[in-house]
């Protein structure tokens, strides 16, 4: 409620996103929306600037923070978007060419040459992210392909993980695992661009496949033995 004015406004939402769309409800909704927000949060936003494509391209790409988390930075029109597990897309925006900051909420983004980002809430470093590279990827024959599709069962709770080909990659899906699209960076080794896994397909006795194994940083996060 605004004293002098007589003005106010109610927000009820259930959304993941709900102190978004506070504000920019009180932004749309008031002439000193901007004013408001900064009372509330105690400053005001930075001024923002616009990038080149090229600055903005550099940064995006797949990154894991401090907590383990997945981050994903895309790019939009002059800003970054930026999602993954555990949290909601926000949108970046560009105070200086290596700086961004979240509308009203006191959280910046630094990054640090072009494989590193600090993210800085309220003043102090929350966590830091490294982005993720991964091996070429490499073009497979058919031949090659098609003998790891099938079906595979998780070792730790006998769930079907489906392996069928599409062009010239794999497809993954299953009942307890997202679609994922498998990118060949080795005779028997493949990657999910949208996820740090690699998947190994490990070859029997009689020349056949018969396990597909799933590692993450290093570890090993599923065992899978193929289904006869």
């Amino acid at each position: 409620m605004l004293p002098e004015s007589g003005r106010g406004i109610v927000v009820l939402t259930n959304g993941d996103n709900g102190t978004f769309i506070l504000n920019n409800v009180i932004r749309e909704s008031f002439d000193i929306g901007e004013t408001i927000l900064a009372t509330i949060y105690g400053s005001h936003n930075p001024n923002i600037v616009t990038l080149p494509d090229e600055i903005l391209e550099k940064y995006t790409g797949l990154y894991l923070d401090t907590y383990g988390r997945n981050l994903t930075i895309t790019r939009e029109d002059n800003v970054l978007s930026m999602s993954g597990n555990g949290i909601p897309t926000v949108i970046l925006y560009p105070f200086r060419e290596d700086k961004f900051f979240l509308m009203d909420l006191g959280v910046e983004f630094d990054f640090i040459k072009d494989d590193s980002l600090v993210i800085i809430v309220d003043g102090k470093v929350d966590c830091i992210a490294k982005k993720i590279t991964h091996p070429p990827i490499i073009k497979l024959s058919d031949d090659v392909l098609e003998k790891y599709i099938g079906t595979y069962i998780k070792a730790d709770n006998n769930s079907d993980i489906n392996v069928s080909k599409e062009g010239d990659i794999l497809k993954l899906s299953g009942e307890t695992v997202p679609v994922m699209e498998l990118y060949p960076v080795g005779d028997d080794k493949f990657i999910a661009k949208e996820f740090v896994f690699v998947f190994e397909f490990i070859v029997g006795e009689s020349d056949e496949i018969v396990k597909m194994n799933v590692t993450g940083n290093g570890q090993l996060l599923c065992e899978t033995n193929r289904k006869e």
